[in-house]
């Protein structure tokens, strides 16, 4: 095997910096970087770059060429591919058809509200030490197995009684561990999302270094990338939602709505399954936090990106941006509880505050809408909630995939953007039209708008907190904490408005938050888009 077959690449946020290396003095540093040529003096960061690495250093793996380690991580990204299809319908429980069941059980708009919100707010307390957890845990399988159980064993209880006490209890911690799926398929996607050996040439992420013959220049895309990896799990997990809301549906108008709990119990057993299909050894539990090892920084391949953190150092400094672990102070290295987190790093602290917005104004627009339908007399409760989201999860599908493709290319801040701009005219359309086709236009909406979300905000949170450690804290609080406590108020916000003042009311004041999340997102254009966005490397 020559030379350039022992060169592997990666494929941007495949977090290849994460592995530990052989530590390196100072000086070999400083030799190093006047040794590097001036065309990479200003390059990007190489999370956001496909930046060529000794296949030796692949995952912190001796020989990553293995025949049995390549089929570990095949298997495993499989696996990853199936849970992340069941657990679409576990991590919402019962979704919008606990509205319309708590309805059938004379529960009033009000008091079905609260349900939502007081799970949400049990959700928001646990976030932060959720995030910290699976950081710190190695035993991720065994979470997956223990949450989807505690999600089924729930609804479960809640077929035995609709008893308010019983139904606020199990639905808060019902939604706690679903909460927690999403934030631990991220963690197994980061710890799996490395090149397949056997398919090397095939998988390579990078731009073929100018050696001379017909491949000078030629970029290729690594399949096995995050942002490839998470779009596509993702995506699998809005098919999922899809097709179980179509079950759902068909089951509730045959069978009533207690079917629809079984179906649920039944996908948590499926995803209790599948985990454990996932081979232990295929996970890189460092890769799996974001974690930058003490002597990784003066590594061989890695001087380049040694300058590159130092550049998002300073870039995040312009936020109070804050690296814990590579300061000098080590006692500093876990002492920022997980709001310092937030506080410290502007750009994360950006992305949490639209992104709570968005949530928001989106999360109980579907909630209200379905019952604003079924109030109205336009079809069967359990159908007309099963369309909703079977449009909706079917649109996101599509808008995972695009959203992957399109941020490999060129990152997340447009897409972003786009979802921001889309959710204003979904309320206004849905305040407007309270009738049976409307759900089409609506939910297509809200597919684009929630579709491109769930793949940015684990991407945008990677991006910015590369090299921390403390990726799956950060993404607990800007991805999780404020999904759940903006879905919280909106929930109960959007309850009450509709008893007091009407469904339409309450589904068009959800049009005003994500507008303003919007004009916060444009105007920290010069911020955040260099942290979240691609750029193409230089032509040779």
């Amino acid at each position: 095997m020559d030379a350039k077959d022992n060169q592997n690449y990666r494929n941007a946020i495949s977090l290849d910096y994460l592995h530990p290396a052989e530590p390196r003095t100072e000086a070999d540093y400083r030799q190093d970087k006047q040794d590097l040529p001036p065309s990479t003096s200003a390059s990007e960061p190489a999370t956001m770059l496909n930046v060529p690495l000794d296949g030796a250093y692949s995952q912190g793996d001796p020989e990553p060429m293995d025949p049995k380690l390549a089929k570990m991580r095949k298997q495993a990204r499989w696996a990853l591919l199936a849970m992340a299809f069941f657990m679409g319908d576990v991590q919402e429980g019962l979704g919008p058809f606990l509205g319309v069941y708590l309805q059938d059980h004379n529960w009033a708009p009000g008091m079905r509200g609260s349900v939502v919100a007081m799970s949400h707010v049990a959700t928001i307390i646990m976030s932060g030490p959720i995030g910290a957890l699976i950081d710190a845990t190695r035993y991720k399988r065994a979470l997956v197995a223990t949450f989807a159980c505690t999600v089924g064993t729930c609804q479960g209880l809640n077929l035995l009684s609709t008893h308010p006490a019983c139904v606020f209890t199990t639905q808060m911690v019902s939604a706690v561990a679903g909460a927690s799926l999403i934030p631990l398929l991220v963690a197994l996607t980061m710890g799996v999302c490395t090149e397949d050996p056997e398919g090397a040439d095939a998988d390579a992420a990078a731009v073929v270094p100018a050696t001379g013959g017909k491949d000078k220049g030629k970029k290729k895309k690594n399949k096995h990338s995050f942002i490839a990896l998470n779009g596509r799990n993702q995506a699998s997990n809005h098919l999922g939602n899809m097709i179980t809301a179509g079950a759902a549906g068909a089951l509730g108008q045959k069978f009533g709505l207690p079917a629809v709990f079984y179906l649920v119990i039944a996908c948590c057993a499926c995803t209790m399954a599948i985990v454990w299909l996932i081979p232990e050894g295929a996970i890189d539990h460092a890769a799996a936090r974001g974690r930058v090892p003490v002597d990784s920084e003066t590594d061989d391949n890695n001087s380049q990106h040694h300058q590159d953190m130092q550049e998002r150092g300073a870039a995040g400094k312009k936020g109070g941006f804050h690296l814990p672990g590579l300061g000098k102070n080590k006692k500093k290295k876990n002492a920022d509880s997980s709001l310092m987190i937030l506080v410290k790093n502007k750009p994360l602290a950006i992305v949490a505050v639209t992104v709570f917005l968005f949530h928001l104004g989106n999360a109980c627009i579907l909630y209200i809408y379905g019952q604003a339908l079924v109030v109205a007399g336009e079809g069967d409760p359990a159908q007309t909630t099963g369309l909703t989201v079977i449009i909706a999860q079917a649109t996101m599908t599509i808008m995972s995939v695009l959203t992957a493709w399109v941020a490999d290319r060129s990152g997340y801040w447009y897409l972003v953007m786009l979802s921001y701009i889309v959710l204003p005219i979904r309320a206004v359309l849905a305040g407007k039209v309270i009738k049976y086709w409307a759900i089409w236009p609506v939910q297509i909406l809200d597919g684009i708008a929630h579709g491109i979300l769930s793949v940015a905000t684990p991407g945008m949170v990677a991006m910015i907190m590369a090299g921390t450690g403390r990726i799956n804290v950060a993404y607990g609080i800007a991805g999780n904490m404020t999904r759940q406590s903006g879905s919280a108020i909106s929930h109960s916000l959007g309850g009450w408005m509709s008893e007091v003042k009407g469904y339409n009311f309450a589904i068009m004041l959800c049009g005003v938050f994500p507008a303003v999340g919007l004009i916060i997102w444009l105007a920290t254009f010069r911020l955040l888009r260099p942290l979240v966005d691609i750029k193409k490397a230089p032509k040779e």
